[in-house]
């Protein structure tokens, strides 16, 4: 769960006055910081030149762990420990501290309030979501869910978490697998209207398909034939492999196979992408070609905006405040 974080971005960073003064709790100034307050300030109360201070209208969060966000043990003046942020109920909690904890020091509380997550981010964003509203009087504004996996039963890239449940997945996942190969010219005849073409797999996935899937061994031969057929047709897979894998050929061994002849892997995230296969001869995939092609030069932009365009490194900090 914790390969990325990405949850409750709330807005753009707030931004201080250049050269804005920081004085400890005992009221004693503190050196100056160029562009105080972005990303992290926690407590506009410390800022004595507090007339001048705009007030944050949005706040990014790291999650404890992730980017600037730290957990703070006793060798720094903290007390707090892996353990307690670190799971699913934990994260959620940690987050709905924070918010409250920042309403209430800058005065916030009647302020819109939305929660927006991504991929990971959207089952998080539905746990912070109860928990501010159920236990802490915390009225959200809305929630925005993008990529959304509420439910990782259905997940084809996981369907052994729930055997009960996985003939669902791989149905869901078929228009996935359909615009996959479209894309990469490895149908058998290739559509001119992609969206007609998977309106017609999606009438196939949850009907024959799923039909088939459920029958589980006692599907007749004839029967796993005609529907290995259809799925070659659809996907670009050899109807022998498609039968060989039951049906059921998930989001890992698609990405294997599917370009296989060529040596070569889709990506998960944006199938689009495609590299060279670690192991022409696994059974799936042993990484994303999407990662490998943006992940490095998306990193160097971005630290590069956050660190001298917002000078976030400057001013990351977290308040004595907000400790308590």
């Amino acid at each position: 769960m914790y390969r990325d974080i990405k949850m409750c971005r709330l807005g753009r960073a707030a931004q201080a006055v250049k050269g804005a003064t920081r004085r400890d709790r005992r009221g004693r100034a503190q050196a100056q910081v160029p562009n105080a307050g972005v990303l992290s300030d926690f407590s506009s109360s410390d800022w004595s030149a507090r007339g001048a201070y705009l007030v944050p209208a949005h706040m990014f969060v790291d999650a404890p762990g992730t980017g600037f966000g730290r957990v703070l043990g006793k060798d720094k003046g903290g007390v707090g420990k892996g353990k307690d942020v670190y799971g699913f109920d934990e994260d959620a909690h940690a987050f709905a501290q924070f918010i409250t904890r920042y309403l209430t020091l800058n005065s916030r509380w009647n302020s819109p309030k939305f929660l927006f997550g991504e991929s990971y981010g959207t089952t998080r964003s539905a746990m912070l979501a109860n928990i501010l509203e159920n236990e802490d009087s915390v009225g959200l504004n809305g929630v925005m869910l993008l990529s959304a996996i509420l439910s990782y039963d259905i997940s084809v890239d996981f369907p052994q978490v729930n055997p009960g449940a996985n003939n669902i997945s791989y149905a869901m996942g078929l228009p996935s697998y359909a615009a996959t190969a479209w894309y990469h010219h490895r149908l058998p005849q290739q559509p001119a209207d992609l969206q007609a073409f998977l309106q017609q797999v999606e009438h196939f996935a949850s009907t024959d398909y799923l039909s088939a899937l459920m029958q589980g061994a006692q599907l007749d031969a004839a029967t796993q034939q005609k529907v290995a057929e259809q799925l070659h047709q659809y996907t670009g897979l050899p109807s022998a492999y498609i039968v060989k894998a039951g049906l059921r050929v998930n989001g890992g061994q698609f990405a294997h196979e599917l370009l296989g002849a060529n040596d070569m892997v889709t990506g998960r995230l944006d199938s689009r992408y495609s590299g060279p296969a670690m192991d022409p001869m696994g059974e799936s995939a042993k990484y994303d070609p999407m990662d490998s092609s943006i992940s490095a030069p998306t990193v160097a932009e971005f630290n590069d905006y956050v660190r001298n365009t917002l000078h976030a490194a400057a001013a990351a900090f977290i308040d004595a405040n907000y400790r308590q």
